[in-house]
């Protein structure tokens, strides 16, 4: 609760003034509510680069590229891609911005993708709410969208991998298959919380 009212002490607050109407987030990303949302969280590209080894995919742009391509062919979803914040507002903002990566793998996105961009104060709390699915590469909030017993995919390696409260992605065949019918996607999030909140009891009160 307190990263999602503006962040805590041990964590840079990206947005002072978060706008968490989910009818602004509709409208910002010109959707309607016609299919269901899949999120993609992204990270800062060096953070990414420097503290995550490659798992099922060769780096950050590996996934991204896949994400896009894999999920653009599912027309039962709308695909919101939150670039990380802090590529902005940071104390380091970044010299290799996603949106540029992005732009320059490809000329025109599916009809179906739309990203939201650092600079914008949409929260990311009600994205990940409004979402049948959230998918992350390295970014620590997906410990956070656990504990909003909201499903949770892990592609790279972070710190919510091989906990038990997301569904931690071995290779990029797995993770094709799963686009495809990710509108399917079912999970026992009731499972998922329980170790999400002893987990989260563990990292934030006793290490």
């Amino acid at each position: 609760k307190k990263r999602s009212s503006g962040g805590g002490a041990d964590y840079l607050s990206y947005h002072p003034s978060p706008i968490e109407d989910v009818d602004s987030l509709y409208k910002e990303c010109k959707i309607d509510k016609s299919k269901k949302i899949v999120s993609i969280y992204t990270n800062v590209i060096w953070d990414a680069q420097i503290f995550y080894e490659g798992n099922a995919f060769q780096d950050i742009f590996d996934w991204i590229v896949t994400s896009i391509e894999e999920l653009g062919k599912n027309k039962h979803i709308w695909v919101i891609i939150r670039i990380h914040p802090a590529e902005s507002k940071g104390a380091f903002p970044t010299n290799q911005p996603m949106i540029e990566e992005i732009n320059r793998r490809f000329k025109k996105l599916p009809e179906n993708v739309r990203i939201i961009s650092p600079e914008s104060h949409i929260s990311s709390y009600t994205l990940a709410k409004e979402s049948i699915a959230n998918i992350i590469y390295g970014t620590k909030m997906g410990l956070e969208i656990a504990l909003m017993k909201k499903s949770l995919i892990i592609c790279g390696e972070t710190f919510s991998r091989n906990k038990g409260f997301g569904l931690d992605i071995k290779s990029k065949s797995e993770y094709i298959n799963l686009c495809k019918n990710i509108h399917n996607y079912d999970v026992n999030l009731d499972e998922k919380l329980d170790i999400a909140l002893r987990y989260a009891h563990y990292f934030y009160f006793r290490k």
